[in-house]
């Protein structure tokens, strides 16, 4: 799929970013994984606690892994096929792509 470029009226581009899936995942108690990731971005969302995340074929977080504030977001680049684990709370998972 070719990215498609979106200009304001200056002619600048605009970074817009399609969200195609996305599922939530509860490490609340211990670490969970999502599915496995077909696309090259993620857009991650803390939905109540500060989080712990980890990507990778099969991840694990753990309290030392990337944190997310409580109720915040984190885009991150992955390689398709990997996985994202989460710790500490529950997370909306959305697979990003371009226009």
């Amino acid at each position: 799929m070719a990215l498609r470029l979106v200009l304001d009226v200056n002619g600048n581009p605009i970074p817009i970013i399609n969200l195609v899936s996305s599922e939530d995942v509860d490490g609340t108690a211990v670490s969970a994984q999502s599915s496995v990731i077909n696309g090259d971005l993620v857009r991650i969302v803390s939905l109540d606690n500060i989080l712990r995340v980890l990507t990778g074929p099969n991840p694990t977080a753990l309290a030392t892994s990337i944190a997310i504030p409580a109720l915040g977001e984190l885009w991150l680049p992955i390689q398709r096929g990997c996985k994202v684990a989460v710790l500490g709370g529950k997370a909306n998972i959305s697979i990003a792509e371009g226009l």
